[in-house]
């Protein structure tokens, strides 16, 4: 995220408001890595996903400031700041603040993506831009079943809608055609982990689909032989993250192998601390 919020590479890099925790405050609260959390406090409410990291301090946490109010439903975390102004020059005291961090009950996960900013209202949004088109990620405790009614509602314009339901899951998939033309597709899922990547999804918003297509559509992913980069760690060169951990399989024990083999890491620097949590990982 930079401050105009109009440069699609880097809204790969690191895609949604996080709260970085330490392990043992996450052990402690009961939180999950990427799980959804609430901070809060008598000026506010912030909702972002949390980055389990030892590199924190305890019994502190970090969020970034660069979300607006145009990018994600709650997550200006100024907006915790306590009132407390330097006497002379008016200056509130932004670095820190004291908020209680909880795990936020969300029932559902989503990915929308579509071809135009959309007005949305559920608990937790957040806007990127990928490839041609803008993708939320969502999450809400509403019950799953009013979902499709209320996307559709946000599409009125759309009449040509195709959708797939797994009971046994809690897996839903909506997809909506203008002309053949692909223009709203959703990902839902009671839990993260059983969302699609975002990547092939968004190349397929503003493509045509023939009618016997459509359904394909809603598996998500390349049915041919294009391997999954999935998330994209080095927003410089677009390498993502299944690649970085092929190529340390591979024997790439280093962030500076890395670099030879992927570039990823040799431009800005700025993914190498998480080059080298993926290799101490592995």
């Amino acid at each position: 995220m930079t401050r105009t919020g109009s440069v699609n590479k880097l809204h790969s890099h690191t895609p949604e408001p996080f709260v970085q925790i330490h392990p043992d405050d996450a052990k402690r609260l009961n939180i999950q890595d990427r799980q959804l959390v609430q901070l809060e406090n008598n000026n506010a409410k912030f909702l972002a996903k949390a980055s389990i990291d030892d590199e924190q301090q305890k019994s502190m946490i970090f969020a970034p400031i660069h979300w607006s109010d145009a990018f994600a439903s709650a997550a200006r975390v100024d907006s915790l700041v306590t009132a407390i102004v330097d006497k002379i020059s008016g200056q509130p005291q932004f670095k820190s603040t004291a908020v209680q961090v909880s795990a936020d009950q969300a029932k559902w996960h989503a990915l929308l993506f579509c071809k135009e900013n959309v007005d949305i209202s559920f608990d937790y949004w957040c806007k990127n831009l990928v490839q041609q088109a803008t993708m939320y990620s969502i999450s809400d405790q509403c019950d799953e079943k009013f979902i499709i009614k209320r996307i559709q509602n946000m599409f009125k314009h759309i009449k040509d809608w195709v959708s797939l339901t797994d009971a046994a899951t809690g897996h839903i998939r909506l997809a909506g055609f203008e002309s053949d033309e692909l223009t709203v597709l959703m990902f839902i899922s009671p839990d993260q982990d059983g969302l699609v990547d975002k990547n092939w999804p968004a190349k397929q918003i503003g493509e045509k689909f023939e009618k016997a297509q459509r359904y394909q559509v809603l598996i998500g992913k390349d049915q041919g032989d294009v391997p999954d980069v999935g998330a994209i760690i080095c927003s410089c060169f677009q390498i993502g993250e299944n690649q970085i951990k092929d190529a340390v399989l591979a024997g790439c024990k280093t962030s500076e192998a890395l670099g030879e083999k992927l570039k990823c890491g040799t431009n800005c620097g700025s993914c190498i601390p998480e080059l080298d949590k993926i290799i101490q990982t592995m």
